[in-house]
């Protein structure tokens, strides 16, 4: 049988929080697009909803490769050196940050 120790647990939601976080935001704009949107005509709302969905589907694929940067980077570098960790960590944190906005 599967089971996840205490500690996997943890390790786990760290990284599912963000996750959650950006998929809740996410609807939100996606949500408001809508709103705004279909007022104007049908065509425009499902426009904006194929867009919408694209547009975070890319963002998805980002966020996924990213956490998988962070975590190949955490296992290389921060056993080794915990500085050079976290020069790459906040490195990688504002790539994240440009390429989302």
């Amino acid at each position: 049988m599967f089971q996840i120790s205490k500690f996997s647990a943890q390790e786990l939601n760290k990284i599912a929080i963000p996750l959650i976080i950006q998929n809740i935001s996410s609807f939100l704009i996606g949500f408001v697009d809508e709103m705004f949107i279909g007022r104007i005509s049908t065509e425009a709302y499902g426009a904006i909803g194929v867009a919408a969905s694209l547009m975070f589907f890319i963002a998805g694929v980002f966020s996924y490769i990213a956490v998988a940067f962070n975590i190949i980077g955490s296992r290389k570098i921060g056993e080794k050196n915990i500085e050079d960790f976290r020069r790459c960590l906040i490195a990688s944190l504002i790539i994240d940050v440009f390429v989302g906005l």
